[in-house]
């Protein structure tokens, strides 16, 4: 219990996806080749900044909520440079612990590494824990056996018991979060229940605090891999001081920020009105991902009248956008795609379109038929005289009539 007067510093880290390739991106944008490398290789560095941040703040402990690799290696590579890794954290003074998650269960990556010193992993068999007498830390969790776990692996846990610093570590989708597989599913009051002092998640990738009390978190994972995984990435510091979290603060780590730009055409007069109003776009998120390089997808929306030409010029607006972005990004700015969201504004000619169908419509003697019958029951449900009024105006008048009179109240006019 002496550690726990001290101030304990520990670092939640998940879904690392070590060597992970840049979907969507990486094979599809004309770069160099050691541009190229770099998307490759971003996971890796993600990882290597999060490890220099460890040192750097002399973390006591980092956590791993599961998901360090993206299945099994393809290279040899990949589990010796997480061992190098770790092994730095370990002659620094920093523990690590992790759980495998649904993409680590079948891997042969983290059987067949060999963990240096101050390394351990959570059983896969059972809930398990490691107390640390020095931190006053007990650490309890549970890796996945098998890529798709189906139980709700909290039931297993002890509750919290003793005077120990409780850091609980687990890869599950909390409340069945949408756009994740459904693994180790639990709940949220579940996980407060055990009354421990911090829950360590994984496997959801956007970062997300679920409670403060107790606290329950997602760290999110370390670097976004694709347009779907956008903004800041990084992993969670918390300071234990007396027993209780304080100082709770992302440590962002990434080195490639997603993006999904909206770009609004209402106001433009011409083509390069939009070519325009992309650029500034595309600068607004290089200066918000502070030296970054950039993956961007452009959406480009509005009504307007340029609607047919930009359908026309999609291509042009491609190559355009993705030439603005070389000029702009110092670092490296890729744009993936423009994609052509607008519409052409309602126009007098498409509204007298909609008011001659709309008496054609009113002339056809089956809907004169059953407008009657479906009238009558909601003429004896409308609240007052006036408004009954109206619907016996609009029953009883002329195709060309009641055309207009439906127009006026479907724009909010006022009934008279």
């Amino acid at each position: 219990m002496i550690g726990i007067m001290r101030v304990m510093r520990i670092v939640h880290a998940a879904d690392l996806h070590i060597d992970s390739p840049m979907r969507g991106l990486a094979r599809d944008v004309s770069t160099a080749q050691d541009a190229q490398t770099a998307l490759r290789c971003a996971t890796r560095r993600a990882f290597a900044n999060l490890v220099d941040k460890c040192i750097e703040i002399r973390a006591d402990v980092l956590v791993i909520a599961g998901d360090l690799f993206d299945g099994n290696w393809n290279d040899n590579g990949t589990g010796s440079f997480f061992v190098t890794e770790v092994a730095r954290l370990a002659e620094s003074g920093t523990r690590v612990i992790f759980a495998r998650g649904n993409h680590d269960a079948t891997s042969e990556i983290t059987r067949q590494m060999r963990m240096p010193p101050r390394v351990h992993e959570l059983s896969t068999a059972a809930v398990s824990s490691i107390r640390f007498d020095d931190l006053g830390l007990r650490v309890v969790g549970r890796g996945f056996p098998e890529r798709a776990v189906r139980d709700d692996y909290v039931r297993q846990f002890p509750k919290r018991d003793g005077g120990d610093f409780h850091l609980g570590v687990l890869h599950t989708n909390v409340g069945d979060a949408p756009g994740h597989g459904n693994y180790a599913p639990s709940d949220l009051s579940s996980l407060c229940a055990l009354e421990y002092d911090y829950m360590a998640l994984g496997h959801v990738h956007a970062h997300a605090i679920l409670s403060d009390a107790p606290w329950v978190a997602y760290s999110g994972n370390l670097q976004g891999r694709h347009i779907k995984e956008t903004g800041s990435k990084g992993a969670l510091r918390f300071d234990v001081e007396h027993g209780r979290v304080s100082h709770v603060e992302r440590l962002i780590v990434d080195v490639l920020r997603w993006a999904n730009l909206e770009v609004s055409v209402d106001d433009a007069s011409t083509v390069d009105d939009v070519h325009e109003l992309i650029e500034q776009a595309l600068k607004r998120a290089c200066i918000a991902a502070e030296g970054r390089p950039v993956a961007c997808r452009v959406h480009v929306v509005g009504a307007t009248e340029l609607h047919d030409k930009l359908v026309a010029k999609s291509g042009a607006l491609n190559e355009d956008a993705r030439s603005s972005a070389l000029r702009i990004g110092a670092t490296g700015t890729w744009v993936q795609s423009v994609q052509i969201a607008t519409t052409r504004p309602l126009s007098l000619s498409a509204t007298t379109a909609l008011e001659s169908e709309l008496v054609n419509v009113l002339q056809s003697p089956s809907f004169a038929q059953d407008l009657e019958t479906s009238f009558a029951s909601l003429r004896r449900a409308l609240p007052n005289e006036q408004l009954r009024e109206c619907l016996d105006n609009l029953t009883k008048s002329a195709p060309d009539e009641a055309a207009q009179l439906l127009r006026a109240l479907l724009a909010g006019e006022a009934l008279s």
